[in-house]
């Protein structure tokens, strides 16, 4: 279980924040997540990010949804020098499934992208207090999407993990297994009266946005060893984001002894005070009743 807020301001959002995360040492912020969207007439994939797009001809897309970004990596740097910690860390989750055409190599992107948008280092670089960039670890051969986490990678990093943990009788003891027409379903319990059961893996189906979530939390914390977390998402994805964080705690053990997730309206953005009027804001604690 979680509980929400609603704060209206920044200074409201900040108190929160200072109130829920006193006494971490070391915070982790996941925050200017964007779009990456295709170009049909040069056949390029580009970051949806407002500032750092100048093509008249992608201006509809990006007046849609390239306005959260920066918006919201901003703010992810607001609330980590407003809060003490020892240690303080950002990170970026790109969405590159949802505008990225089928048969079009999202890797493309990640070869040509080797930092951070100039609009997002001029930022991080003005930072008052020291700020760490949590990047995914390099590796020897294959894709690398540093400085940006995928998605997409997410999503079958956590199949990849439950496939050997179902394999290996690793799931947790409350894990309902179930074999059905779409193959082998793991669930787990929802906490209603009907106690129907969460589904989060399915052999015949795609891991859902719930499950990168789950995956996002797991991995930062095993890289960071973060004892705070705040996730700054697209209000609409409210359902996953609540259901994936919990999925986290009850899956994969992920021991981050607070997780914020704080969610903001993400179509046409105009600025952070409008954002905040609709803002909506939980906190889940791995300590909870």
């Amino acid at each position: 279980m979680y509980q929400n807020f609603y704060p209206e301001t920044l200074a409201e959002l900040r108190t929160l924040l200072t109130r829920e995360l006193k006494g971490t040492r070391c915070i982790v912020a996941q925050a200017g997540h964007f779009l990456l969207c295709h170009d049909e007439n040069t056949a390029r994939l580009f970051p949806c990010i407002a500032e750092d797009v100048r093509d008249e001809r992608l201006q509809p897309m990006v007046r849609q949804h390239g306005t959260f970004p920066l918006i919201t990596w901003n703010l992810g740097l607001d609330l980590l020098n407003h809060l003490s910690c020892e240690r303080r860390m950002i990170m970026t989750v790109v969405n590159d499934w949802q505008h990225v055409p089928k048969g079009i190599p999202r890797q493309t992107f990640y070869q040509t992208h080797k930092q951070l948008p100039s609009s997002y280092l001029a930022a991080l670089e003005a930072s008052h207090k020291p700020v760490e960039l949590l990047q995914p670890p390099r590796k020897a051969s294959g894709h690398c999407t540093r400085p940006f986490f995928s998605e997409m990678n997410q999503r079958n990093q956590f199949r990849t993990r439950v496939k050997t943990m179902l394999t290996k009788s690793l799931l947790p003891s409350m894990v309902s297994i179930t074999h059905g027409r779409e193959g082998v379903v793991c669930s787990l319990p929802d906490g209603s009266a009907h106690n129907q059961g969460r589904a989060f893996y399915c052999t015949g189906k795609s891991p859902d946005c719930a499950a990168q979530i789950a995956q996002m939390l797991s991995h930062a914390h095993e890289l960071s060893g973060c004892d705070g977390f705040i996730n700054i998402y697209p209000l609409v994805c409210r359902t996953y984001v609540e259901g994936g964080t919990e999925l986290a705690f009850d899956l994969f053990k992920t021991r981050i002894p607070v997780v914020v997730n704080i969610g903001l309206p993400s179509s046409r953005a105009s600025s952070l005070t409008a954002s905040l009027r609709q803002c909506e804001v939980s906190i889940h604690k791995l300590n909870r009743l």
